[in-house]
């Protein structure tokens, strides 16, 4: 992905589920929506 003509690295889709759900897990899964996708 480009952002300002600079080449930055994101994460698969795969991983970036991954964290957000050990994020969700270590706030003891208040929001459910955070582990949607944008897209969704």
């Amino acid at each position: 992905m480009k952002l300002n003509e600079l080449q930055v690295h994101t994460l698969s889709p795969e991983d970036l589920l991954l964290v957000l759900c050990v994020h969700a897990a270590k706030h003891v899964w208040r929001r459910l929506s955070w582990v949607r996708g944008p897209g969704t």
